[in-house]
């Protein structure tokens, strides 16, 4: 780590290394799924309701926020469905 991060870069970095290491884990990828579907992540959020279309966007935000922490992007995503399969979906909440 550089020793002459300001304090605000400091706390974003470890943020950011937390973000990492919980998802990095199988069970980590497993919620990351999950919350892509709850959070519209790979659908349009258009509506001709703006109230709900600003609802989705807004859970959609979080999860491209939290991506980004990961350091990855939607086609990860992909990549994480194929590797997790289908069987995932089958489960009720």
């Amino acid at each position: 780590m550089i020793p002459d991060m300001i304090p605000g870069m400091k706390q974003l970095f470890k943020k950011k290394e937390a973000y990492r290491k919980i998802f990095r884990t199988p069970d980590g990828q497993i919620v990351l799924k999950d919350l892509a579907h709850l959070c519209h992540a790979l659908e349009p959020c258009f509506s001709s309701d703006a109230n709900l279309m600003a609802y989705k966007e807004g859970k959609r935000e979080v999860f491209l926020r939290i991506l980004s922490f990961i350091e990855k992007d939607l086609s990860y995503l992909h990549e994480l469905n194929k590797e997790l399969g289908e069987k995932e979906d089958d489960r009720e909440y």
